[in-house]
């Protein structure tokens, strides 16, 4: 099998886990998906799981978000500090908050980038009330796009229809032709239009993480398995999932072979530029 990369984790440390939640750990009334909330760890113990998961990398994605002039989120420096710990199995993307304007978000991305070394951009427009195609968020893309990294922007059922609109999404797309997009949770619920979405730009990359079961997902497997075959990567979006929900993913789909293998790694390796 090829390398296999999760595209979307983050670390089970107690830092993660009180970023995603003030009690330390995923709310049980937010995790609609049944699964159990993880106990935190230690950094290094973390990456040593992903030996028993079959994990060689994953995609670990900041999420700069300041409440009373405090970032209540998980900033670049973490990111890149665990990136420096770990550098051949965590892969860091920069994030910066729009509501501290477009200057410092810029600002912020350039050092995530250049300075910190980080190899995309997370995007989070429902965080801000956005959509994709706000002309605040423009700013980012242009620098990804400069320096010739991809991005990744969040949309899914808990985010919103409203701010996981492919409509915004392919304008983003237009604009930004050579810039590589992956729509995180990008499967589900706006199936079908995400998929035309994908197989109108081939610039826009999907990953079904947590949503993969849900009723109408398997459509989005037809589409990897036929017209999408190069532009589907797979996450777990730990710790909102186990690591270990990719052998279901496998299980239910039947997958196998070289289509199992680009899922599982070989697209996001591509998209990577690795």
């Amino acid at each position: 099998m090829a390398t296999v990369i999760d595209f979307r984790v983050r670390p089970g440390t107690k830092k993660v886990l009180e970023a995603m939640s003030p009690d330390g750990k995923v709310p049980k009334g937010t995790n609609r998906w049944g699964h159990q909330s993880p106990e935190a760890t230690s950094l290094d113990d973390f990456v040593k799981s992903l030996d028993a998961h079959g994990i060689d990398k994953i995609v670990f994605t900041g999420r700069q978000r300041f409440l009373d002039g405090k970032n209540g989120g998980l900033d670049n420096d973490y990111i890149a500090e665990t990136v420096r710990q770990h550098p051949k199995r965590i892969i860091g993307f920069a994030s910066a908050d729009p509501a501290t304007g477009v200057r410092e978000s810029v600002r912020e991305i350039h050092r995530g980038l250049e300075e910190l070394g980080l190899k995309g951009i997370a995007v989070d427009p429902f965080l801000r009330n956005l959509q994709a195609d706000d002309r605040k968020l423009y700013p980012l893309y242009e620098v990804a796009t400069e320096l010739g990294l991809p991005a990744v922007i969040t949309v899914g059922p808990l985010v919103g229809q409203h701010w996981s609109d492919p409509v915004a999404i392919d304008h983003v797309a237009e604009d930004f032709p050579t810039l590589k997009i992956l729509l995180s949770h990008g499967c589900y619920p706006q199936v079908t239009e995400l998929i035309g979405l994908a197989y109108r730009r081939k610039n826009v990359y999907l990953e079904p993480s947590l949503y993969f079961a849900l009723p109408g997902a398997d459509i989005f497997i037809e589409a990897a398995k036929t017209i999408l075959h190069d532009q589907v990567i797979w996450a777990s979006a730990f710790p909102f999932a186990p690591l270990d929900i990719k052998d279901e993913f496998i299980k239910t789909y039947d997958l196998s072979g070289n289509l199992l293998d680009k899922i599982l790694g070989g697209n996001a390796a591509s998209f990577l530029g690795l």
